[in-house]
C-alpha cells in the first residue's frame, strides 16, 4: 500500500529576518543614543538605569494581556489598542510640553547643530580672553 505524500508549507524566511534586522537596528541606534539622552535630560546614571528598569517593568505584564487579548479577540483588537496608545502618549507629550513643540523636533535629525557636536570638537567661537599679537 503506497502512502500518500504528505504536503509540507513553504514559507519564506525573508520577512522574519528582515524584521529582525530591523528590530536590532533599532535598538542598537537607541543604545548607542542614551548618553546623549541622559545628559539632555540631565539626570544622573542611577536615574536613567532606574527609568530604563520601568521600560522592562511595564513590558511584561503588558506582554502577558497582549498575549491574551490577541488569543481571545486576534490580532486587531490589540494591535488598535497598541495604536490608541500610541495616539494617546503623543498627545500627552504635547500637552506636558506644550504646543510650540513640534513633532520634527523630537527626531534626531531635527536638533539643533551645537547638540551635535562632541566636547572634543574644537570650538569656532573666537577666544574669550587676550589674544597674543606677536
Amino acid at each position: 500500500m503506497m502512502s500518500a505524500p504528505v504536503a509540507t508549507p513553504t514559507f519564506s524566511a525573508a520577512p522574519g529576518y528582515l524584521a529582525f534586522a530591523a528590530f536590532g537596528s533599532l535598538w542598537g541606534v537607541w543604545g548607542a543614543a542614551l548618553p546623549q539622552i541622559r545628559d539632555q535630560a540631565g539626570v544622573t546614571d542611577g536615574q536613567l538605569g532606574t527609568a530604563l528598569l520601568f521600560v522592562g517593568a511595564g513590558a511584561l505584564p503588558a506582554m502577558l494581556l497582549t498575549g491574551r487579548a490577541s488569543d481571545r479577540w486576534g490580532r486587531r483588537v490589540p494591535a488598535a489598542g497598541v495604536v490608541s496608545l500610541a495616539l494617546a502618549g503623543m498627545v500627552l507629550a504635547l500637552i506636558a510640553r506644550g504646543p510650540s513643540v513640534s513633532a520634527w523636533r523630537c527626531w534626531p535629525w531635527g536638533r539643533r547643530p551645537e547638540l551635535l557636536t562632541s566636547p572634543s570638537t574644537p570650538s569656532r567661537a573666537p577666544p574669550s580672553g587676550p589674544v597674543d599679537a606677536r
